[in-house]
């Protein structure tokens, strides 16, 4: 596909430059910031005791009620997890406890998910993630 543009060409080859690195630094920046607005969305799910989906957590009887809240490591160890940023996306993990996935995937407990599986996002979780790649690339192209 040819484009032909007319106007400043200090503006033009400025925007191709842009353009021409969009699959590396455009990227990475959007996949770093998409991944900081996951991180966002689960602490929102630990604050409000809420699956990715918005349903609640099934509620406990003891420890004052607080869900998933024994030591505090369990939320406060989501971190990007990304190793390399490509356009193939990014990654977001709880390397700090070894039971994240207990209460992920239900195992011997109830099902607490923190973060969405399988192919759709849920709608609060696919409107942020759009929202913040939009942005994200509409500061790339403005700088």
């Amino acid at each position: 596909m040819k484009i032909s543009l007319t106007g400043n060409k200090g503006v033009i080859a400025k925007f191709q430059g842009r353009l021409m690195r969009l699959p590396t630094v455009g990227a990475r920046m959007v996949n770093e910031q998409l991944a900081e607005e996951a991180l966002m969305l689960v602490a929102d799910g630990f604050t409000h005791e809420r699956a990715p989906s918005g349903r609640r957590w099934k509620a406990i009887t003891y420890r004052n009620g607080m869900i998933l809240d024994d030591t505090g490591a369990l939320k406060r160890g989501w971190q990007n997890a990304t190793r390399t940023v490509t356009v193939r996306g990014f990654r977001i993990a709880n390397h700090d406890v070894p039971y994240v996935n207990v209460h992920q995937k239900g195992i011997r407990v109830a099902a607490r998910r923190m973060v969405p599986e399988g192919p759709n996002l849920p709608p609060r979780w696919a409107k942020a993630l759009t929202a913040t790649a939009k942005e994200t690339l509409d500061l790339y192209f403005r700088k």
